[in-house]
């Protein structure tokens, strides 16, 4: 009988093991102001940050202003950082994309439209893994094309070959 009991034992420490391979560990991120951020920029390289803020610029997609990835910056408090996504490096994901047009759309209209973001402090800015405007929060460091929504539009709309 120990014996079968040692067996199922030794069964779970695998599947255990497995299932915390497989999930994610979702790291609490530092919640701060910019300047704050960018006072003690080197204290905070490698760690994971929440930061609020307005968009000040966004570079049009296809000519990301030099940068080798899809990018913003957020501004506060008269201070700014670069906000980007290396998975965006050919083309960004159009829901992101559209969060972030819509929150500068928002400001030009006179709206104090403020955007919260949780990325990794990296040496060129920070390297996001979400992004959050008006109660919506799109994931970025991933490329599922499934979730965009201007990608399925443009998928009914290609002929199929037959």
């Amino acid at each position: 009988m120990k014996f079968l009991q040692f067996e199922r034992t030794s069964l779970l420490i695998p599947l255990l093991i497995f299932l915390v391979a497989c999930s994610e560990v979702m790291i609490t991120p530092i919640s701060l102001p910019i300047p704050k951020l960018l006072e003690n920029y080197s204290a905070y390289r490698g760690k994971r940050v929440q930061l609020t803020g307005q968009i000040v610029e966004k570079n049009i997609s296809g000519n990301y202003g030099g940068f080798n990835a899809w990018n913003f910056f957020l501004g506060s408090g008269g201070k700014r950082i670069r906000c980007f996504e290396k998975n965006y490096d050919l083309r960004p994901n159009h829901t992101a994309d559209s969060l972030v047009v819509l929150a500068l759309v928002d400001q030009q209209r006179g709206k104090k439209a403020e955007v919260t973001v949780i990325g990794d402090v990296e040496k060129e800015g920070l390297e996001l893994y979400s992004i959050e405007y008006m109660h919506t929060t799109i994931r970025t460091d991933f490329f599922d094309e499934s979730e965009d929504l201007l990608f399925q539009i443009e998928k009914l709309n290609v002929p199929q070959k037959e």
